[in-house]
């Protein structure tokens, strides 16, 4: 039996000492992907499959309160979990936190062994995907090997796509970007999934047709 792959943690902190505290901590269990701003995680999000994101609570810019708020309305990656981070760990800014959907919270300095068992215990307890958030998941994961040009990964998920319908505007765009990945025209199929997603077109719930 093949080695079990390692689930992706994206960090994302402002803070250069404490990302590189931080994959020390994480990278004998976990692929880890660092981000000292917004912009940078949202290209890794944009490019990377991630399972879980641990999130710095005060950075300059867009805070890590609002970068979540951001990231629920972004209907491709919201069901990422999300642990925040913050050396102020008053009863206030976990309240916040928990508002905004994370779903726990560390104390800086981190302690190695509460952060990992935290993560592990998440990554472990997140709630089962909904068939619309399984359908999101797949045509991001679609998306990201289309842009990497990634042949197997492509034919993986555009196969589990086809095999799942849910409405009619939906289907024919999905049809759509199958021939285009036969024609091996990515770059137009890339557009295509992304409007897909921007339209927001899985509103047909699965289960009740």
């Amino acid at each position: 039996m093949g080695k079990e792959k390692k689930k992706t943690v994206l960090v994302i902190d402002d803070d250069i000492p404490t990302l590189t505290i931080m994959r020390k901590i994480l990278e004998d269990n976990y692929d880890v992907c660092l981000a000292k701003s917004a912009s940078v995680a949202w290209n890794i999000l944009n490019n990377t499959p991630i399972d879980l994101i641990l999130l710095d609570v005060e950075m300059p810019g867009l805070s890590g309160l609002d970068f979540m708020n951001y990231l629920k309305d972004k209907p491709a990656i919201n069901y990422i979990p999300v642990i925040f981070v913050s050396s102020h760990g008053t009863e206030d800014v976990i309240k916040k936190a928990m508002i905004c959907g994370a779903k726990g919270f560390a104390v800086k300095p981190v302690v190695s062994n509460v952060l990992l068992e935290k993560v592990r215990s998440v990554l472990i307890k997140s709630a089962p995907m909904t068939e619309r958030e399984k359908m999101f998941q797949k045509l991001h994961l679609l998306d990201i090997a289309c842009r990497a040009k990634k042949k197997e990964d492509i034919a993986r998920f555009a196969g589990e796509l086809k095999k799942t319908r849910y409405n009619v505007g939906t289907d024919e765009v999905l049809a759509a970007i199958c021939k285009e990945i036969l024609y091996l025209n990515y770059t137009n199929a890339v557009e295509k999934i992304e409007g897909l997603i921007k339209n927001n077109l899985f509103d047909v719930n699965k289960e009740s047709r």
